[in-house]
């Protein structure tokens, strides 16, 4: 319902004259305001008198202005309303809630295509890895120094392979020591089929973050985030957080076991050494 409207059923319910209509106009458009306002402030800036305020307070159901404005302060703390711009606070809540869900919803999508088995392959492939190696350029070369960065903290070193050069020289060089990651949103790029194939045969394992399954590269992996087929920003942006979402997963799962690890070896000292009998 807009002011005009709200403002017309209050003038029907309430029986309001021309100066409550003035009064009432003003709040509807700054009752943010209110909480802070004394009489003589809203007679001013409704360009009435002092005591037509009052009248107006009392017309439409309270005893005084204390009381009014008491209510007004009620109702803006259950509806978790702040003074200041009450609109705009609306707005920016219900668009931070409509991002948290598609961040939710994306990330669901993604955990519920990748089966439990595949993961646990994918987590024994990146256990017994040296080094972990990613091929991605453009913007998904900032993801893959991400995952690069938070991966080596965990001892497993890499490098990224951004620019067709260094991935063509890498697809040669690196020894099944290694475990590759490749980062394509499209799955579009001829000559990375060629590029993947050859660390394929090379005993590398190979593991392709996309959001469309490229028809036949030679991976061990496939993982497919959720993506939409209308390449907009948007589904663009739902790449990203499904990638972020496996990048985070191989992370933490790596930092569970090292800490469930270093657990066990403490134990096994403390017996051995402190708990003989």
């Amino acid at each position: 319902m807009s002011d005009g409207d709200l403002l017309h059923e209050l003038m029907e319910t309430y029986g309001l004259n021309a100066t409550d209509e003035a009064i009432a106009a003003y709040m509807l458009a700054h009752l943010e305001e209110m909480p802070s306002l004394g009489v003589r402030d809203l007679a001013k800036k409704s360009y009435v008198s002092a005591s037509a305020v009052m009248r107006f307070v009392k017309k439409i159901g309270y005893d005084s202005f204390p009381a009014f404005k008491y209510q007004i302060h009620q109702k803006m703390k259950t509806l978790q309303m702040k003074h200041g711009d009450l609109e705009d606070d609306v707005c920016k809540t219900t668009l931070l809630e409509q991002v948290e869900e598609r961040q939710t919803n994306v990330t669901k999508q993604t955990m519920a295509s990748i089966p439990r088995e595949r993961w646990a392959q994918i987590v024994e492939a990146l256990r017994k890895a040296e080094v972990i190696d990613w091929i991605a350029d453009d913007t998904n070369a900032t993801l893959a120094n991400y995952g690069m960065h938070i991966l080596w903290g965990l001892g497993k070193r890499g490098q990224v392979f951004s620019s067709l050069d260094l991935q063509m020289n890498a697809s040669l060089l690196i020894p099944d020591t290694h475990f590759v990651i490749a980062l394509s949103k499209y799955g579009l790029k001829s000559r990375w089929a060629d590029l993947l194939a050859r660390f394929h045969e090379n005993g590398v394992k190979v593991m392709l973050v996309t959001g469309k399954k490229p028809p036949a590269w030679s991976v061990d992996f496939v993982v497919e985030t959720c993506f939409s087929v209308q390449q907009d920003l948007a589904a663009e942006m739902d790449y990203y957080i499904g990638a972020k979402y496996v990048i985070d997963t191989m992370f933490w799962v790596l930092f569970q076991e090292k800490k469930d690890q270093a657990r066990r070896k403490q134990a096994l000292r403390n017996a051995i050494f402190f708990q003989k009998k």
